[in-house]
């Protein structure tokens, strides 16, 4: 069984990211049981009719959800418990961090991993939360390995139970069938349209901003940039309200295409028809960003930021990506232009994506999460 807080159509990375993986540990013939909040949508909600059950019962993420959570477990009789921590429905509840202390007391003899996403980028106070789960949990799985440090000053003994798996796509790769002019055309672009593409959620670390000032240099320039925003907008959220003004008040609004909320397969379709993506990170690029993945699986040619010490040597400036420093406008419009310019570097930087998200395969994260369940299984037999 799967606890997560979010799960599609939610807006979550890591609920994105959890689907992938239930997805397929499903076709590895695991029997996967997800348990998640009853805001996931009625036909998603997937009971008996495949491998992948989804069972939403939880109306919020407070103690009363301790209960609910043990009498599912107590119905479906699940082999082992994986935790997913955090995700965006959990929001500020203490009561989630005590979801693996519970469970262990409850039922001793059922093995559970804690899966962690971003830890290190959590306040040291917020991260102590998390502690509960670290003490009674058979596997800690990392997904970015920078986070072992946290968890040994956390709580010493869990490092010796830290396993890495890389963070996969929370989108699938891109469709043998792709039509991509035609996808272009359904997007309003037209074959002379240079498309720069933006994934992800929009909230300041991902440094919207910066890419919009490098556009408005480029404009007059090259009438042809058009940009796509896969990213959902609201005037309820004080940041996105913002991001909405600035692309009305200079006329940004004019180039830019931004669809609806897609089904996980025609996002992938709508990220495939640009020419480039765009992801100008203001911490820098790293491992924790699925967004990043994905834009690698499209085999795209990509534009980020240099990762923060210690870096991440997978990523390399002009082979699979052009990397400038964050924050800097007229680096990312020089690199910009670049792309352009220059049809030969982006079929390199095209292909040096494909070769890197090779490494992200969702074929060798479930097979190495078959490995950890298959261990924490015997140890506990």
């Amino acid at each position: 069984m799967v606890i997560t807080g979010t799960w599609p159509p939610m807006r979550c990375g890591v609920g994105d990211y959890t689907f992938m993986l239930c997805k397929n540990l499903a076709q590895r013939n695991f029997h996967v049981q997800v348990l998640t909040s009853r805001k996931v949508r009625p036909d998603l909600q997937l009971k008996s009719r495949t491998r992948l059950e989804v069972h939403a019962r939880i109306d919020n993420w407070s103690w009363r959800m301790l209960s609910t959570t043990a009498r599912a477990i107590e119905e479906l009789k699940p082999d082992v418990i994986n935790f997913q921590w955090p995700t965006a429905a959990y929001g500020r509840s203490l009561a989630v961090n005590w979801i693996p202390f519970y469970l262990r007391k409850k039922f001793p003899r059922l093995p559970l991993l804690t899966t962690l996403h971003e830890l290190r980028y959590f306040s040291p106070w917020s991260r102590l939360r998390i502690r509960p789960a670290l003490e009674v949990s058979r596997r800690v799985i990392l997904v970015d390995p920078q986070d072992r440090e946290c968890v040994s000053r956390i709580y010493a003994p869990a490092a010796a139970k830290c396993c890495e798996i890389r963070l996969g796509s929370s989108l699938p790769g891109r469709p043998e069938q792709f039509d991509r002019e035609a996808r272009r055309q359904s997007l309003g672009f037209k074959a002379k349209d240079f498309v720069v593409a933006f994934f992800g959620f929009a909230n300041p670390p991902k440094g919207l901003e910066n890419l919009f000032r490098a556009l408005r240099r480029l404009r007059q320039a090259y009438p042809e940039i058009k940009l796509l925003m896969l990213s959902q907008l609201s005037d309820e959220n004080p940041y996105q309200g913002r991001i909405l003004r600035d692309l009305s008040a200079t006329a940004l609004h004019a180039i830019a295409t931004r669809p609806e909320y897609a089904e996980p397969y025609l996002a992938a379709e709508y990220l495939a028809s640009a020419d480039c993506a765009v992801l100008p990170f203001v911490d820098g690029a790293s491992l924790k960003r699925s967004s990043l993945i994905a834009c690698l699986v499209q085999a795209l040619p990509l534009i980020t930021t240099w990762p923060a010490p210690p870096g991440v040597d997978d990523f390399k400036h002009n082979v699979n990506m052009l990397l400038v420093p964050p924050e800097d406008t007229a680096a990312l419009a020089a690199a910009l232009e670049r792309l352009i310019k220059n049809p030969d570097l982006r079929i390199r930087l095209s292909r040096g994506s494909a070769d890197l998200a090779r490494k992200f395969s969702w074929k060798d994260i479930t097979k190495r999460y078959a490995e950890v369940i298959k261990e924490v299984m015997e140890e506990t037999n």
